[in-house]
């Protein structure tokens, strides 16, 4: 071959490299480089597809050992007809084990009938590794031997020894069974499907379908004496019994046990086989999935009641989505959310809906669409969350205090007010920024009082007492007691939000041109307070923030200008397009396209 061959520096690396690997010091382990070195030269050589092929042939009857198996690997990965002849030399030929059964290999992965005769020979070689490659290879070089070589595997009253082969193998088999005409073929792939490995039932089921799609009746008698013959695993027999749901056999008796497996496998597929057996056997099969022990199993049954909902009764889908959204799996109940919705069954749910959100982390991601759905409910969703209010988790109490913001209602408001004198804080501050966000005047003391306690709390804490985390809730407390103010809209509101705004915007900025956290959080607090109190007034502080050398405040200066709405800051905003930062940019197209969504 020329020196510039496609693949010819490649295989002149190769052959160095397997010289300095045979020059190595039987004795002495082989360094982790060369072997390293090996590999990456051999898969950059079979990457070069097509273009190689001649070298590659040529390789098989040249070289070292190392270079010839390497070649047939690389021949293997190709595929293609064009190497039969080169790897049949080797495969009658070459001395050494590993080269002749990677050719086997590559004889299979060229499925060329020519090879055929070979690989029957191959059939009875001494090695055993050799005989299960070279089964392989002749099932895909002749499909019609398939039935032949599993009759080898499952008899073995032909060949010397009989043959054992792994999961990929038989997998393999199964799969040129699908286009055989052979009678043998069905009973092979219906043995195949109780097999203990997933790779060769999922194989052999699909070889089988097209035999049974169409034919409910053929399934039933082939599939269902497989639910229960004997050393059937409990994965194989669920596999089994998806695939007779599928076909609309009733499965559901015989699926429930398996709910309750150990086998991960086993769970999730009965699971998926209860929810498609639910149009012919009913809900029992899909509630005795959601009540199982093994968590994943439960939420891939709720996922599979979103993808395919089960066709029964509205009453039946209602009490089976309670049982999931009351799951402690957040996953389970983010999905168990998606079916209400495309279902339509919120009305319906509200109070278990409700009392999900109520006991929810407040990072779960489903609760934005949860809010929406109480949102959308409005008054209608307030009973629920009221009762709520007396649960003993003041955790409980306070969620229900700020979903109560979305169910805008008197009675609403008034089981607010009550919690006002709650003994848990956390509680009586969720009802406080609830009443804000209906406008309701009374709380104004009351914010005022919550952030003048944060205010003193962060100027008598000494250096020993101070601490990140109270730092940080503090300032949190007097921003969100800002922005709470300035929704209440009560006439002293706006005296005290400027007093807040002139104190954190005279804090001088460090050398990057950002103020103190704890002036930040002041000063976005109160800027943005103006901007939902809506008095025009407040526009001179909110264009000072916009000017102010820490992009945080540009930043919020703009979503503040947008809450304002007051046509004579257009300008500001206009002049925030251009700013430096990315982040201030977005934040003043956000406000021109649309008006500010005020919190709640």
């Amino acid at each position: 071959m020329t020196r510039d061959a496609p693949g010819a520096t490649q295989l002149a690396r190769l052959v160095q490299t397997s010289h300095a690997i045979e020059e190595w010091d039987a004795e002495i382990s082989l360094p982790e480089r060369l072997q390293a070195e090996y590999r990456e030269i051999a898969r950059e050589l079979a990457s070069l597809g097509e273009p190689t092929r001649p070298l590659l042939n040529d390789a098989l009857t040249r070289h070292e050992p190392a270079v010839r198996y390497e070649a047939a690997l690389a021949l293997a990965r190709l595929g293609g007809r064009g190497s039969t002849d080169a790897l049949l030399t080797a495969l009658g030929g070459d001395a050494v084990l590993d080269v002749r059964v990677a050719c086997a290999e590559a004889l299979g992965a060229c499925g060329d009938p020519r090879a055929a005769s070979a690989l029957r020979l191959a059939l009875r070689d001494e090695d055993e590794r050799m005989r299960r490659v070279a089964a392989v290879a002749l099932t895909a070089c002749a499909p019609d031997v398939a039935c032949d070589v599993l009759d080898e595997v499952q008899l073995g009253n032909l060949l010397p020894e009989p043959l054992r082969l792994d999961e990929a193998q038989l997998a393999q088999l199964a799969s040129c069974l699908v286009t055989s005409t052979d009678p043998r073929a069905t009973a092979h792939l219906v043995r195949l499907a109780c097999d203990a490995s997933g790779k060769v039932r999922g194989e052999a089921l699909r070889a089988l379908a097209p035999r049974l799609d169409g034919h409910p009746e053929l399934a039933e008698e082939l599939l269902r004496p497989c639910l229960s013959a004997p050393g059937v695993s409990e994965s194989a027999a669920a596999h089994i019994g998806l695939e007779l749901a599928q076909r609309g056999r009733s499965i559901t008796d015989a699926m429930i046990p398996y709910t309750r497996s150990t086998s991960h496998v086993a769970a999730v597929l009965s699971s998926r086989a209860l929810v498609r057996a639910a149009g012919a056997d009913g809900a029992h099969g899909i509630e005795a999935a959601l009540r199982g022990p093994n968590a994943g199993a439960r939420h891939l049954t709720t996922r599979e009641m979103l993808e395919r909902p089960p066709e029964l009764p509205r009453d039946e889908l209602r009490r089976l989505l309670a049982i999931a959204l009351a799951d402690a799996d957040p996953r389970n109940v983010a999905s168990a959310v998606e079916v209400v919705a495309r279902l339509g069954l919120r009305d319906e749910l509200v109070l278990e809906i409700v009392a999900t959100m109520a006991r929810a982390d407040a990072d779960h991601a489903w609760l934005d669409r949860a809010r929406a759905m109480i949102a959308d409910l409005g008054p209608r969703a307030a009973p629920p969350l009221v009762a709520l209010l007396g649960h003993p988790d003041a955790d409980v109490r306070a969620r229900a205090a700020r979903l109560l913001t979305h169910a805008e209602s008197p009675e609403a408001l008034a089981a607010l007010r009550g919690v006002l004198a709650d003994p848990a804080d956390a509680v009586r501050a969720a009802a406080e920024r609830a009443l804000a966000s209906g406008r309701d005047p009374s709380v104004m003391a009351r914010l005022v009082e919550r952030a003048r306690l944060a205010e003193d709390g962060l100027a008598g804490r000494t250096e020993r007492s101070r601490t990140d985390a109270l730092d940080l809730a503090d300032e949190c407390t007097i921003c969100n007691a800002a922005m709470d103010i300035g929704h209440v809209g009560h006439p002293d509101a706006f005296e005290w939000l400027v007093g807040l705004a002139d104190r954190a915007l005279a804090a001088p900025p460090d050398a990057r041109g950002q103020v103190s956290r704890a002036a930040y959080h002041r000063a976005t607090g109160a800027i943005q307070g103006l901007g939902l109190l809506g008095d025009p007034r407040g526009a001179r502080w909110i264009v000072r923030a916009s000017e102010h050398p820490d992009f945080r405040l540009r930043r919020d200066a703009a979503d503040a200008l947008a809450a304002l709405a007051d046509p004579s800051c257009k300008g500001a905003l206009q002049r925030l397009l251009r700013d430096a930062d990315e982040r201030v940019r977005d934040a003043a197209r956000r406000a021109l396209d649309g008006p500010s969504k005020r919190r709640g």
